[in-house]
């Protein structure tokens, strides 16, 4: 018997889960694969448990091909898109402390008035 991989156990809820309604995208028959895909693609490269596409296809169990072909597909860069804005969203704060220590540090003029802007002390149309 072989060892299931937390991807593996990730897709057999995801296939199981009446839950979770995934929207009818056109031209895509497997769209719990499809939805990993685009996480997948929205994981930073060294962040993913799975290095390679076609490791990827592999675990997911649809053919390489299908997930080339799938990057056609305008709708995916959209979820892809909106997956990095989540992630991005959830480090804001961070971001912004980042930039200001950096600004407060050895910054230069442009990250300084960046952080201004932020804080709301500076309007973007004014010169720095």
């Amino acid at each position: 018997m072989s060892q299931n991989t937390s991807s593996e156990k990730s897709l057999a809820r995801i296939q199981t889960d009446p839950i979770i309604i995934f929207p009818k995208i056109p031209n895509v028959k497997r769209l719990p694969e499809f939805f990993q895909f685009a996480q997948w693609l929205a994981t930073p490269s060294d962040q993913r448990e799975h290095k390679t596409q076609k490791e990827f296809a592999e675990v997911i169990r649809i053919d390489q091909d299908t997930l080339t072909l799938w990057k056609s597909h305008p709708q995916l860069w959209t979820i892809v898109q909106s997956l990095i804005r989540s992630q991005i969203r959830e480090k804001t704060a961070d971001i912004i402390d980042a930039l200001c220590d950096k600004a407060i540090g050895k910054g230069t003029a442009a990250e300084a008035a960046l952080a201004l802007r932020i804080a709301g002390f500076m309007n973007p149309k004014e010169k720095k």
